[in-house]
């Protein structure tokens, strides 16, 4: 299921319950600009851009995806799969065993974000 960053802090914070019923548990290609790439708690950790304050999208990395982690800069458009843990304790959203999604793999599972040259719609870059 494809969401945006932005889009799954907002729903958190607007309806906890809710928003755990449509993506609690599930795996998810969350896209969003990278805000800060960190070590919490001794493990690798890609923070998206959220709604607001406090609203970020914190997604731990799989350990096969950290050397990709590594090249990162803050404002880099990024496509992670990662499975939804819920809200966190401080807010924010938190997910688990992040990958990087390819943009190829992307035209496959969501076909209508891409424009007929295979283009991303919408794209902020």
């Amino acid at each position: 299921m494809y969401v945006r960053a932005d889009f799954l802090a907002s729903a958190y914070r607007t309806n906890e319950i809710k928003a755990d019923s449509q993506y609690k548990g599930k795996r998810l290609d969350v896209e969003g600009r990278v805000r800060r790439i960190a070590v919490i708690l001794g493990k690798p950790v890609i923070i998206l851009q959220g709604a607001g304050f406090g609203e970020d999208v914190q997604v731990a990395l799989d350990p096969s995806a950290v050397d990709q982690a590594s090249a990162l800069k803050p404002g880099t458009s990024v496509v992670l799969n990662a499975a939804c843990n819920g809200a966190g304790a401080v807010g924010g959203v938190l997910l688990s065993e992040g990958m990087f999604t390819p943009v190829e793999a992307m035209r496959q599972r969501y076909p209508s974000l891409f424009d007929k040259r295979g283009r991303r719609l919408g794209s902020r870059d």
